[in-house]
Parts: C-alpha cells; structure tokens; sequence
C-alpha cells in the first residue's frame, strides 16, 4: 500500500489579522501564519505514525504557492467592539512514535491564548483516550502541545481574525 497520502512533516503556526471585511482580516491571518499561498484542506484530527514534527520557518519555507496543503485549523472571527477571540490547536502523543496522536482545534471568545490552550489539550487528550480506549490518566503521553492565537477588536466594524493550524506536508520537498 502506498504512504502518498500520509504526511512525514508537521508544523504549528497562528496568525492573527485585521481588516474591513472578514475575509480581508482572515487572509492577514493566513499570512502572518506562513500560509495564505496555499490551498488550505482541512482534515479531521489524527495525527500519523512517525510523523516528524519541524519548526514553523521549516515547514512555510518548504511550501509552494498554490500547493495542496492539508492542515488541522482552529479559526474565530468578529467584528464587535472590544470581543476578545482566541483559537487553538493542540497535539497528543504516546511515547510510542510509531503508534497516531491526536489532534483537537478549538475556538471560544472573551479566552486568553493560555487559557484556550490548557482546555483544547485537555480535549485532545479526553477525545484521543475515547478513540483508544484507554482512561485519560493512563495514557503514556510524551507530546502535550498547543499553538494558539488571540486577538481583541477595537472597535465596532473592525474585523479580526485568529488562525491557530497544524500543516501537514507529505514529502521531503
């Protein structure tokens, strides 16, 4: 069976934007997260055996304009005055490389990035030990992590966006 599919790398990023128009402030997002040249794929939350994971200026700087990027995306955008916003996406993963993780994405408003990180982990970890079958507290986790983005408005009408990602690339390029 062929691995075409399944990424080797993995990298967190997160953004946040501002704009007049939602998409305007959810593009400035993308951007500062390394991936607004991409075509974005979003895919559910299992993250493959022995996928290595690189540092955010390794994996943009392997990704070309207009590739087919698939990626785990937290994403929470508004326009009221003085809302603050907060998206995360967290990692879970047995000391045993060889065997999936989990990841949960996760968005919420009035959070801080500490406190929406804390709770998507806890996600991750509560949704992975239902996916095995084992108690949360017995899970052999040595990846516990988090990125996560928050941003507040400032006033009426602006648009902001908060991106938090996992991006997958599926070849050594």
């Amino acid at each position: 069976m062929q691995d075409f599919f399944v990424p080797k790398y993995a990298f967190f990023t997160k953004g946040t934007g501002r704009g007049m128009y939602e998409l305007v402030a959810f593009d400035a997002a993308l951007r500062e997260a390394g991936i607004a040249s991409q075509n974005l794929v979003p895919v559910s939350s299992v993250f493959p055996p022995n996928c290595q994971l690189i540092s955010k200026e390794e994996g943009v700087a392997r990704l070309k304009p207009g590739q087919v990027t698939f990626c785990v995306m937290a994403r929470h955008d508004s326009n009221t005055a003085h809302q603050q916003i907060a998206s995360a996406v967290s990692l879970i993963r047995l000391k045993d490389q060889s065997q999936f993780g989990y990841l949960a994405e996760h968005h919420a408003s009035g959070q801080t990035e500490e406190i929406i990180g804390a709770e998507v982990e806890d996600i991750a970890a509560h949704f992975f030990s239902a996916k095995i079958g084992v108690p949360v507290e017995e899970l052999d986790i040595t990846t516990r992590m988090h990125v996560a983005a928050a941003a507040t408005s400032s006033q009426e009408g602006e648009w902001v966006s908060v991106v938090s990602a996992c991006v997958f690339l599926l070849s050594d390029e």
